[in-house]
C-alpha cells in the first residue's frame, strides 16, 4: 500500500491516544491493519505485551481478519525490528464477544459489588416487557409530570439505553450532555429535551427507579454491568495497544471498557478510526463534532483527518486460489471489467455497508469481493435462488418461475436462515437506491417491522414498497413521488419477505 503523508503520518505517529476521521475511501481499515503490524514488531517489547483489534460485528470481523493475514504475509518484511517474533501478537474481537467474555470472568465481582447472589444479565429480548410494567407502576406514582404519556414509553426505554449506554453516574451529566442523533416520528417524543429540562430530570428517575426493580429481581442490565465492571478491568489491564475500526458505531461504555484494558505503558495506544459518512449512529458517542477529550479522561488526545479519497479499481492483481494469479484492467472505475467477468455493486441493509462483486460467469465456484479493507476471493457461498419479477411500480401477478442461482458468501448470512432474490421492475422505489432491474435479496418471512423494505403478496399480485404502520391503517409507500400510496387489509397481503439487500449489475 502506497502512503500519502497523512496516512503515514498515522501509521509513524507517536504512541498515544487517536481519533483518525474519514470519509469513505481515505484507507482507514487497511490503515489500522497496517497500524497494527507496525506496532506488533515495533511497541510489543515484552512476551505478555499485545495488540487488539475491536470491530462492530462478525462479518466486519471476518474481512479484517482475512485482510490482515494477506497484509501481513505481503508487507511484514517492511516492519521487522529487534522486536519482531514469529509469534503472533494480534488478536481480533467484536466489542460484544468481549463484553460477554468480561461478564463471565468477572461474574463473581458484580456480585460482590451488588451483594446480590446468583444476578442475571436481563435478556435482551424481554426487557422492554420489562420496563413497560415499571413505566406503568412509576406513572401512576408520579400522576401530576405531564410527559409521562404511554405513546412515549419507547422513546423513555431507548433513551434510558442511550444513558446507560454512556455509563453517565450522577443526574447532572445526563441533564448537561450535548445530545446528538435522535430522529422520531412526531407525536412519540416530548417536544422538548433540553439540557436541564424537568424531561431530562424525569427521565434519569425513571432510568433509576427501572435499575431498582431489576435489582430486586436479581437482575441487571447488560451495559449496567459493565460500567460497574470497568474498574476491575482496570487492575488487571490486558493490552498494550487497542484498535478499533468504525469508532462511530461505538458506546460511549464500550470505549470505557477498552481503555480501561490498556496496559499502562509510556508507549501504549489507543486508535480509533472512524467514518465520517456514518456519523449519525444513535447510540455512538464519538460522533458529529464529539473529540476524544469528550471520554473524560486525563489524556492528551489528538484528532487526525484523512482526506484523500483515492479512485476503486486502478490496475490491480486479483489473486485467485491455490496462488493462481490473473491480472485484470479496471480502468477508472468497477464497471469497466473483463467482459468474461460480471461486476456487481452490493448493498447490505442490515449493516449498512457496501462491496463490489466480481464472478466469472464460467466458474461460480468463487466470487471477488471488494470493500474498503481490500480484497480477497471467497470460495465458501450460498446459492440463493432467483425469481423473475417483483413490481417496484403498480403490482404485477406472482411469477415463481425460478430464473436461476446468485452465489454470495456464506458469512453475509449469519442469523438468517431462508433467503431468496427477486428481480425489479418498475420504478416505485428509486428513492431507496432500488432502480428498475435490480436483484433485491430478501429474508423470507411472513412479518415485518414498521419502515421495512417487503415484498408483499397483494391479493395474487407482487409489489415491493416500504411498510408502513400507523393508527390510520397499514400501507404500502413507495419511494417514488409519482406513485401513491397503496392501503392494505389483512385479508388482502401477505409478507413474503423482507429485503435485506441489494445487487447492482454494473456491466
Amino acid at each position: 500500500m502506497k502512503m500519502d503523508k497523512a496516512q503515514e503520518r498515522v501509521l509513524y505517529s507517536k504512541p498515544g491516544f487517536y481519533l483518525v476521521k474519514g470519509k469513505k475511501d481515505t484507507g482507514k481499515s487497511t490503515l489500522a491493519l497496517y497500524k497494527a503490524m507496525y506496532l506488533e514488531n515495533s511497541y510489543c517489547l515484552y512476551k505478555n505485551e499485545k495488540v487488539l483489534i475491536v470491530c462492530k460485528d462478525e462479518s466486519e470481523l471476518y474481512t479484517l481478519q482475512r485482510s490482515y493475514n494477506n497484509i501481513n504475509s505481503e508487507n511484514k518484511s517492511q516492519f521487522i525490528s529487534l522486536f519482531s517474533t514469529e509469534e503472533s501478537k494480534v488478536t481480533f474481537t467484536t466489542v460484544d464477544n468481549l463484553i460477554n467474555e468480561t461478564l463471565k470472568i468477572y461474574k463473581s465481582q458484580l456480585e460482590n459489588k451488588l451483594n446480590i447472589k446468583n444476578i442475571k444479565i436481563i435478556d435482551e429480548k424481554e426487557e422492554f416487557k420489562i420496563f413497560n410494567e415499571i413505566f406503568k407502576s412509576f406513572k401512576e406514582k408520579n400522576s401530576g409530570n405531564r410527559i409521562l404519556k404511554e405513546k412515549y414509553s419507547k422513546f423513555f426505554f431507548e433513551e434510558i439505553q442511550w444513558i446507560m449506554s454512556c455509563g453517565f453516574r450522577s443526574q447532572d451529566e445526563y441533564c448537561n450532555v450535548q445530545r446528538f442523533c435522535r430522529a422520531y416520528e412526531k407525536g412519540t417524543v416530548p417536544s422538548s429535551l433540553g439540557k436541564n429540562s424537568i424531561a431530562r430530570k424525569t427521565i434519569y428517575a425513571l432510568k433509576e427507579d427501572y435499575i431498582s426493580h431489576l435489582k430486586v429481581n436479581k437482575l441487571i442490565n447488560k451495559l449496567e454491568a459493565i460500567k460497574l465492571l470497568t474498574y476491575e478491568v482496570q487492575k488487571e489491564s490486558t493490552y498494550t495497544h487497542i484498535i478499533v475500526d468504525n469508532g462511530e458505531q461505538f458506546r460511549k461504555i464500550e470505549i470505557d471498557l477498552l481503555i480501561s484494558m490498556i496496559k499502562t505503558s509510556p508507549y501504549s495506544n489507543f486508535i480509533c478510526f472512524n467514518n465520517k459518512e456514518n456519523d449519525k449512529c444513535s447510540m455512538g458517542w464519538l460522533v458529529r463534532s464529539r473529540k476524544l477529550d469528550s471520554l473524560g479522561y486525563e489524556i492528551e488526545g489528538k484528532n487526525l483527518n484523512l482526506k484523500k479519497v483515492y479512485g476503486e479499481f486502478k490496475s490491480e492483481v486479483l489473486r485467485i486460489k491455490e496462488n493462481t494469479v490473473k491480472e485484470k484492467v479496471f480502468g477508472d472505475d468497477f464497471e469497466n471489467a473483463n467482459i468474461f467477468m460480471e461486476a456487481y455493486d452490493y448493498y447490505d441493509l442490515r449493516h449498512n455497508r457496501n462491496c463490489k462483486i466480481l464472478r466469472d460467469i464460467s466458474n461460480f465456484d468463487e466470487i471477488i469481493l471488494r470493500d474498503i479493507s481490500g480484497e480477497e476471493v471467497v470460495n465458501e457461498l450460498k446459492s440463493i435462488p432467483v425469481y423473475n419479477d417483483i413490481a417496484a411500480g403498480e403490482p404485477i401477478m406472482i411469477n415463481d418461475e425460478l430464473e436461476g442461482n446468485f452465489y454470495l458468501p456464506e458469512y453475509f448470512f449469519k442469523g438468517v436462515k431462508e433467503c431468496f432474490i427477486l428481480k425489479v421492475k418498475g420504478d416505485s422505489m428509486i428513492d431507496a437506491n432500488i432502480d428498475n432491474g435490480d436483484l433485491v435479496l430478501l429474508r423470507k418471512q411472513s412479518n415485518a417491522l414498521n419502515n421495512d423494505i417487503v415484498a408483499v403478496d397483494l391479493y395474487g399480485s407482487a409489489t415491493l414498497k416500504r411498510l408502513n404502520i400507523s393508527k390510520d391503517g397499514i400501507f404500502l409507500m413507495p419511494e417514488n413521488i409519482n406513485y401513491e400510496p397503496i392501503k392494505v387489509t389483512e385479508e388482502g397481503a401477505s409478507i413474503m419477505g423482507v429485503a435485506i439487500g441489494i445487487l447492482k449489475n454494473k456491466n
